[in-house]
């Protein structure tokens, strides 16, 4: 009976250690909000495209503007000139002359061919090989037609015309010899710049609207999104925008901006719920008495409070109580 006591009380003595040695702790319970996430990150001017100004004919050229000058639809930029065209053009008329000549001879010893070969002087092979020789000469001067009409058209395309409206950027040299289809000069039209942001992977999830909020400058304008292009390292997607309104920046500008994407789901708690341990950011909830550290990501500081994101829902008791003195599966008692 004795014993029987001893153990009573033995447990009781036990329980109530080991209940004044668990942990006393504040919890807050997440509000759950909807808010804009607003990425602060660096934006550079870039041309959109460029406009290629290129030659019709071949020859050497000669500009009538400079690199920097502005330059209209359908200007002419620059001429160029080849001898060589004229020479080829007379040589193969000449050739061309001969041939229709030798064509001519031809169809008159054909006729005369034609008779013989009635009267059996003549075998017809002698026939054949005679029409065929006629019509490989009207094969050449078809020829001929075709790279005389071909050298005449690129005469007559001798100007340079250019395509497009902006500013000359890398215009050949004068006396340059050029190719048909070459790149004489670029044409820059500031009017068509574009603003390039470089984001973090994870912040393109947000980005599923075409028009968006962007800060620039302390003002807020809208953007349309172009063009999202995956970046090779640093997981950073590149994003191309082209800005509602004009800010008239030199190209490749760098500067400060914001971009507010999509409102999303999130939680609010006291800042004080917070706390940072080798680089990464947590709260620390309860469940059954036992804390477990949760990763959790900022959304918004406001001040005394921040908008969180994480694996927690606002069934999720949260320790504002210093949770950095405490670790995983410590037992506590919520005040």
């Amino acid at each position: 009976m004795m014993r029987k006591i001893l153990l009573f009380f033995m447990v009781i003595t036990l329980k109530t250690y080991s209940l004044d040695n668990t942990i006393k702790v504040e919890v807050k319970y997440p509000k759950k909000v909807e808010t804009e996430l607003t990425v602060e990150t660096f934006g550079k001017i870039e041309a959109n495209k460029y406009c290629s100004i290129t030659s019709q004919t071949e020859g050497y050229f000669t500009s009538n503007v400079a690199n920097g000058d502005f330059v209209k639809q359908g200007q002419i930029v620059g001429k160029t000139t080849n001898n060589f065209t004229d020479l080829k053009i007379t040589s193969l008329l000449k050739e061309k002359e001969a041939t229709v000549l030798q064509m001519q001879n031809l169809e008159e010893k054909i006729k005369s061919y034609e008779k013989l070969y009635q009267l059996g002087l003549k075998s017809k092979s002698d026939l054949i090989d005679l029409k065929n020789s006629y019509l490989t000469a009207k094969g050449q001067v078809e020829s001929l037609d075709a790279q005389i009409k071909l050298l005449k058209l690129q005469k007559s395309k001798s100007n340079v015309v250019s395509n497009c409206q902006g500013y000359i950027l890398n215009i050949v040299p004068d006396n340059t010899y050029i190719g048909l289809g070459t790149e004489v000069a670029r044409v820059y039209n500031p009017n068509d710049n574009v603003l390039t942001l470089m984001l973090n992977y994870p912040y393109v999830n947000y980005l599923n609207k075409k028009l968006v909020n962007i800060k620039i400058q302390d003002r807020w304008t809208k953007a349309t999104v172009l063009q999202i292009i995956p970046v090779s390292s640093s997981n950073l997607i590149k994003i191309k925008l082209k800005l509602e309104d004009n800010f008239n920046y030199p190209l490749n500008y760098t500067l400060p901006v914001s971009i507010s994407l999509n409102k999303i789901s999130a939680y609010q708690l006291p800042k004080k719920s917070v706390f940072i341990k080798d680089g990464e950011t947590y709260i620390l909830t309860v469940k059954n008495n036992l804390t477990k550290r949760v990763k959790v990501k900022v959304i918004k500081d406001l001040t005394d409070e921040v908008v969180l994101s994480g694996d927690f829902d606002e069934s999720s008791p949260v320790v504002v109580s210093m949770p950095y003195t405490l670790d995983d599966d410590v037992r506590v008692q919520v005040k």
